[in-house]
């Protein structure tokens, strides 16, 4: 056998025999029972009182500023030490606030009393204050028909535009007396006036043009005797005016003697015209209307 190669064999061996026995030794040692304390032996309390720091004797850094004329406040606060931090109490405040945290069965609870006069601040500033409603209207305020404002009267508008105007009938009755009683030709403003109730108060002839238009005022008083206009709620009345007007013309629309007209060389004419003769037309409308 070769000796070069035995030899460190064997160390090797001998090596890891004593590491395996110097880990048994090494082991941790087994935890037994906790000790129970000697039979007989009671325990003792200790209690611990804090003493009152000790006042700071006035060094040499005080008299110098004693002798130098420094306030006796200042001489105070610096004899004090430091002022305890927010939050921290000492030992005699934590004491009264314990004795002062226990309740008293012989003081009465104090009842709250709520300030009678102290304001209601919401943080909206003044910016947000409104004056509350009046007791009554103020004189300038607008009522009745007026208190519609522009709408109504846009409204009124749009009707008599279209003839849905309320003095429609009013235009329709001075219409029927006028082609029975009225000129050939002209035209005549008729005003009527109601009251709340729509019932017709005054009737009168405005300007007239034409011929004598007094023969149609009395057939429209006398119609409108009869009938009750249309009035809204909260008006105090109506009042109309109607434009009547009263013309001969061609069935083409032209006046007699405008059938024909000349231009140029030649001649222009309606041929709906040739041989018929003029008719009179009656025409009325509601020029204005307004609530009272």
């Amino acid at each position: 056998m070769d000796t070069s190669f035995s030899r460190p064999l064997a160390l090797a061996l001998g090596l890891h025999a004593l590491v395996a026995l110097a880990g048994r030794s090494l082991a941790a040692p087994a935890v037994g029972p906790p000790a129970q304390p000697a039979p007989g032996i009671d325990e003792l309390g200790i209690l611990v009182e804090s003493e009152p720091p000790a006042a700071a004797e006035p060094g040499p850094a005080l008299g110098a500023l004693a002798a130098r004329g420094a306030p006796a406040a200042a001489l105070t606060k610096l004899a004090r030490g430091p002022a305890p931090l927010v939050g921290q109490q000492t030992g005699s405040e934590l004491g009264n606030a314990g004795e002062a945290a226990r309740p008293s069965a012989a003081a009465p609870v104090p009842e709250m009393a709520a300030s009678p006069e102290r304001p209601v601040d919401l943080g909206l500033g003044g910016l947000w204050a409104r004056a509350g409603l009046p007791d009554r209207p103020k004189s300038g305020w607008r009522t009745g028909a007026d208190a519609a404002g522009g709408l109504g009267a846009g409204l009124e508008a749009r009707d008599q535009e279209r003839g849905l105007a309320r003095g429609g009938v009013v235009a329709t009755l001075a219409r029927s007396a006028a082609i029975g009683l009225g000129p050939s030709e002209g035209e005549a403003t008729f005003s009527v006036l109601t009251d709340r109730d729509g019932k017709v108060t005054s009737v009168s002839l405005g300007e007239a043009r034409g011929g004598a238009w007094e023969a149609t005022l009395g057939e429209l008083r006398r119609s409108l005797a009869r009938k009750r206009l249309r009035v809204p709620p909260g008006a105090n009345g109506l009042a109309v005016q109607v434009l009547v007007r009263a013309r001969l013309q061609l069935p083409s629309g032209s006046r007699p003697g405008e059938a024909i007209r000349a231009r140029g060389a030649g001649a222009e004419f309606d041929v709906a015209d040739l041989g018929a003769r003029p008719a009179r037309v009656v025409s009325a409308r509601v020029t204005n209307e307004r609530l009272l």
